[in-house]
Formats: structure tokens, C-alpha cells, sequence
């Protein structure tokens, strides 16, 4: 810490500035008062020289006997120290000049008339008769109530002079006598109030360093004693509370031992139960992918006798029903096929399913067509109870476009069928799958179809619990809304 930010040092400073300041004050009051009552003294001295040559010689000068005054006033002249001259001046401008060492008479072109200085004070001026500075002093004198002139009387200033050096000699020594005074004064005062405080800072530095059996020893008997008795209670305090933690401390550290071997031995017993449940997870995991996978073999051979079927078949109608059931089973078996393909069971890329059931049916149904087909989709992990009724629909309804949109006799430049799946909101999906065929009837309905394949398209959209609608204005769309049954189930859980 700066020595210039110590209590002891501002205490010491300021008491000291104090002192400094009243003294310097108290200097600067006295000295002009000082100075008045030397200029005082002067005016009082000349004012009674004057007015003792004004009462002996006024008669004589009126009647113009000057020895008389002349010798009156070399007598007062020479006699005192302090007069250096004497000039009684009539109105006529007649003056009598009496010097220390001698006398004349001169008018001196009036100068002792000129001028309206105030009679009775005196003033400090240059004075060219005699080559210095002086102090003059004007008086009037008058006899029978008339003024006949005045007297003028210069004082030497070598007692004023050396009363001001008297006096400034004497302030500054009594100031630096009162300033030393004063600096151990302030020294002794600033010791006496932070020395107590410095005690009790040292004490809290050792009691943040841990110390708590540190006491603070002040016995100044104000203020401060009693901040150090507080102290001593705090600490005290502290100490009892940091000794009854620290048996806390053991106790709980005692409890905590205890209980983390009982822990260890629970995770222990965790683990091992984690590790069987991870193997019996990974048996049954194991065991759905086999079960997939054996329902998709069943469902290809399923497929496959179709198939055979319905090459041996000679009725045409019959031969098409067995092969629009080989195509519905072959969408169920890519469901199980992709199950088992995909690092989850339970969901599966539904963009990715459409792209291979779409192309199973085309090479299927389209022959010599030149169908193009486009599938938009956004990123969906769809659950099998969702994904093959989906599957299914798509399955009827590119069947059907494949089928029956572009006969041989419709002029298209561009036959093309679209697949769209968008999911609308966090449990919803939209499905949307047209043509630009021939379209359908005038007097179509959908719901009153009896066709087996719209009927089981119709059963398919309830199973999802969703709605469908038909457009054919330009060639056929259906327009399918939905939701994910799986994750309803879940969010509800």
C-alpha cells in the first residue's frame, strides 16, 4: 500500500493543512492591521508636532515675527529623530522652511498651496527637497476662527521602516516556530488515532489468513475499544462455528463413506444388471431382425407363387388379380426388408422406401411405356404401422395410373406420374400422388367405387385415420391427409 494512502498520513496531512491554513490566515489579518497601527502612530506623531507649532506660533506668524516661530521649530526639528523638515506656508503662498540643518525662505512657485490633499492625513510620497521618501503630514492652523495657512511636516520613515521589518522578522519566526509546532502536533495525533486501527487491520489480516485465535488488544477507551471488544466477539464466534463445522465435517465425511460403499456396491449391481439387459436387448434385437427377415423370405415366396400363378392361368382377369396381389405383397415385404436393413426397428426411411417400391412397380406394370416418375419427399422415419398401409396405397394408385391413365390411343407428349409426401405439422402428413392421364369419369366416387382395389384403398386410409380427396380436372390427383398413429401413442404416453 502507498504510504500517501494510510489513514496515518491523511490524519498527519490534514491536521497539519489545518494549522497551516489558520496560521496563514490569521497572518494575513494581522499584518495590515499591524501595518495600520504603524501609519496610525506616524499620523498621531505629526499630527501633535504640527499642532504644537500651530498653538506657539500662530501669533507669530500672523504678526510676522518669524524669529519667534523659527526658533520654535529648529528646536522641534532638531530634537526629534523622526521630523526631517517643517514648512509653514501662509495662503499668500510665504512659506518657512526649517530643515534639520538650516532654514530658508521660498514660495517655491506656490507648492505648498497646490494640490487638495486631505488635512489630517498623512500619505507616503517622494520628496524631491530632501531626495527621499518620506511621510507627510498637512495641518491647518487658524487663530480667532480664521485659517491663515497650513504646516507641513515630513517624517523620516526609518522607524516605520523598521517596524515592518520588526514585524514580518517576528510573523515568520512565530509561523515557522508554529508550523514545526504544529507538523509534530499533527504527527503525534495522527500516531495516536491509527495506531489503534492499524493494530486491529493487522489482527483481521491474520484472522482472513485463518487465525481465529488472534485477539485485538485496544484499550483507547472510545469508539474504537469498543469496535476491538466486537471484534474479539466475531472471532470468537468464528471460531466456535469453524470448530463445530469441522465436526460436522467428520460426521458427514464419516456418513459419506459409508454411503459411497453402498453405492459402489449398488452400481456394481448396476452394471451387471445393465450389461444382461444390453445382452437380452441385443438377443432380442437379433431375434426382430431374423423375424423380418423371415417374414420378408415368406412374403417373396408368397410373391413368387403368385407370380407362377398367374403365368399358369389361362382367364386374363384372373391372371391380372394374381398379379396386382403379387405387387401388394412385394409392398409389404420391402417394409420388412428395409426393418431389417435399418439400425432401428421400429422406423424406417419412408423417402427410401418409395423410391424402391415405385421402382418395382414400374418395371412391373409399365412395359413399353415411356412413364417418367417423380417422387418428392421430405426427410420422414415412418413406423411399420404406418409405413405398409402408406405402402399399400401407393401400390394401388401407381398401379392404377400405370394401368389405366395412358391408353394407347392418348396423345401425351410428356406422361409423367407424381409422388409427394410432406410432413404439414409435427404428427401430420400429406400424401399426394397424380397423373396427367385421361383422368377419371364425370360420375366417379371414390367412396361408392366397387372396385376391390379403390375399396381397399378406402379401408387403407381409415387405417391411418386420414381423409382422402380426388381431383380430375387435370388428369387424376388423390390427395391423401394422415398421421402418424405410432407417434400420437407416444406423445400421449
Amino acid at each position: 500500500m502507498k504510504k500517501r494512502r494510510t489513514i496515518f498520513f491523511r490524519i498527519a496531512s490534514l491536521s497539519w493543512l489545518v494549522i497551516v491554513i489558520t496560521l496563514a490566515i490569521f497572518i494575513f489579518s494581522t499584518i495590515p492591521y499591524q501595518k495600520e497601527v504603524l501609519i496610525d502612530r506616524m499620523n498621531s506623531e505629526a499630527r501633535d508636532i504640527a499642532s504644537s507649532i500651530s498653538q506657539v506660533t500662530a501669533t507669530a506668524i500672523i504678526g510676522e515675527d518669524y524669529s519667534f516661530a523659527l526658533e520654535h521649530c529648529l528646536n522641534v526639528v532638531q530634537e526629534s529623530n523622526s521630523i526631517l523638515y517643517s514648512v509653514i506656508t501662509k495662503k499668500d503662498g510665504f512659506s518657512l522652511i526649517i530643515l534639520d540643518d538650516g532654514w530658508s525662505l521660498d514660495t517655491l512657485g506656490g507648492k505648498w498651496t497646490l494640490g487638495d490633499a486631505d488635512n489630517n492625513i498623512g500619505k507616503f510620497v517622494y520628496e524631491d527637497m530632501i531626495k527621499e521618501n518620506i511621510f507627510y503630514y498637512k495641518y491647518p492652523f487658524s487663530y480667532s476662527g480664521i485659517e491663515w495657512g497650513w504646516i507641513h511636516i515630513g517624517l523620516s520613515l526609518k522607524n516605520y521602516n523598521a517596524g515592518i521589518k520588526e514585524l514580518y522578522l517576528r510573523t515568520f519566526t512565530s509561523s515557522i516556530v508554529a508550523i514545526i509546532i504544529g507538523f509534530f502536533a499533527s504527527v503525534l495525533f495522527a500516531r495516536k488515532i491509527s495506531k489503534p486501527i492499524h493494530h486491529l487491520n493487522e489482527v483481521t489480516k491474520k484472522v482472513t489468513q485463518g487465525n481465529l485465535n488472534v485477539r485485538s488488544e485496544i484499550e483507547t477507551g472510545d469508539e474504537l475499544e469498543g469496535l476491538s471488544d466486537s471484534f474479539n466477539i466475531m472471532t470468537q464466534s468464528l471460531s466456535e462455528a469453524q470448530l463445530e463445522l469441522e465436526n460436522r465435517v467428520v460426521e458427514r465425511t464419516a456418513e459419506l463413506a459409508e454411503s459411497n460403499i453402498a453405492l459402489e456396491k449398488e452400481i456394481v449391481e448396476r452394471k451387471k444388471g445393465e450389461e444382461l439387459l444390453q445382452s437380452s436387448l441385443h438377443e432380442k434385437e437379433i431375434l426382430l431382425k431374423e423375424i423380418h427377415h423371415r417374414v420378408k423370405n415368406n412374403l417373396q415366396i408368397i410373391s413368387s407363387l403368385l407370380y407362377l400363378q398367374s403365368k399358369k392361368v389361362e382367364s386374363e382377369e384372373l391372371s391380372n388379380i394374381l398379379m396386382d396381389s403379387q405387387t401388394r405383397v412385394k409392398s409389404m415385404s420391402l417394409v420388412h426388408e428395409k426393418l431389417y436393413q435399418s439400425k432401428t426397428l421400429s422406423h424406417i426411411d419412408f423417402k427410401e422406401y418409395i423410391e424402391n417400391l415405385t421402382s418395382y412397380i414400374f418395371n412391373y406394370y409399365q412395359h413399353n411405356k415411356k412413364i417418367k416418375l417423380e417422387i418428392i419427399s421430405d426427410p420422414i422415419k415412418m413406423n411399420i404401422d404406418t409405413a405398409v398401409p402408406c405402402g399399400l396405397l401407393i401400390n394401388e394408385l401407381v398401379s392404377n395410373g400405370l394401368k389405366y391413365a395412358f391408353p394407347e390411343n392418348y396423345n401425351c407428349d410428356q406422361p409423367h406420374i407424381k409422388i409427394a409426401v410432406n410432413q404439414k405439422e409435427e404428427l401430420k402428413y400429406s400424401l399426394v400422388i397424380s397423373d396427367n392421364g385421361v383422368g377419371l369419369p364425370e360420375d366417379f366416387n371414390i367412396k361408392t367405387s366397387k372396385s376391390l382395389g379403390l375399396k381397399l384403398v378406402n379401408s387403407l386410409v381409415a387405417q391411418i385415420e386420414g381423409d382422402i380427396k380426388v381431383n380430375s380436372e387435370k388428369g387424376t390427383m388423390y390427395k391423401i391427409n394422415f398421421i402418424d398413429r405410432d407417434k400420437v401413442r407416444t406423445k400421449q404416453s
